[in-house]
């Protein structure tokens, strides 16, 4: 068997030599040379989510030394869009393994009257590839914007664990400058996203002082000298 993998490698190397890119060109060669040098064996670590036929697919008429890493990475992205990244190795002869780092959903987002999973780094996910995914398990997301800010999402989650996440949100709403907190019993937490830091701790600070924060129906913590508040009623009205 090692002699005859040699013989095999020895005999690609002188075609390609002679043939250069022309090789692959060639119906007879190419036929002849997947049949005994391509890619036989694929064993798929990181993801169940691939369909096989799909992956044969992409790897038809591929030949096992002349693999390109950087062309099959492409490829099974193009493919596969919840793949984040992609490793080759090849462990033995005509045996290749795909080690797959999946993207995971951040958010439930909804642009454009349009809903879908979606990751910190904005990338969109079909939600086919996660049909046991509860929804209600991420962060409820509302993009009145005309397109996804990957810097707004990442102000988002920053905003989500520094504060708003121990007050219950039920969804946050971007749009333009500013993200709002919007609890399960309505409430609003206002913030700006050039200022997000410095208005977490004014929100920290004003929260000190108030006896009860279920007084107020909207917090807005944008401006630099004040804070912004609805009040409600003896009746429970604004």
């Amino acid at each position: 068997m090692k002699l005859y993998k040699k013989l095999s490698f020895l005999v690609w190397i002188i075609l390609c030599a002679l043939l250069g890119l022309n090789l692959v060109k060639i119906p007879q060669i190419r036929d002849l040379f997947y049949k005994n040098l391509g890619v036989k064996e694929v064993v798929i670590e990181g993801s169940d989510k691939l369909n096989r036929e799909k992956v044969k697919e992409i790897l038809a008429n591929k030949i096992w030394f002349s693999l390109n890493e950087k062309d099959i990475k492409e490829k099974f992205k193009e493919e596969f869009p919840f793949i984040k990244s992609l490793k080759l190795e090849k462990p033995g002869f005509r045996k290749i393994k795909l080690i797959i780092t999946e993207y995971k959903p951040f958010g439930y987002v909804s642009i454009n009257n349009k809903n879908f999973f979606i990751t910190k780094e904005g990338v969109k996910l079909d939600k086919k590839y996660y049909p046991n995914l509860n929804p209600k398990n991420l962060l409820r997301i509302i993009i009145n914007d005309e397109k996804i800010d990957r810097l707004k999402l990442e102000k988002l989650e920053e905003l989500d664990n520094k504060f708003c996440k121990k007050f219950s949100p039920e969804k946050y709403i971007i749009y333009r400058n500013q993200i709002a907190c919007v609890l399960k019993n309505n409430q609003t937490f206002v913030f700006g996203i050039e200022n997000l830091e410095r208005n977490v701790k004014k929100a920290e600070k004003f929260l000190l002082k108030v006896k009860n924060i279920n007084d107020y129906t909207l917090l807005d913590f944008r401006f630099k000298h004040m804070v912004i508040g609805k009040e409600k009623n003896k009746d429970g009205e604004n």
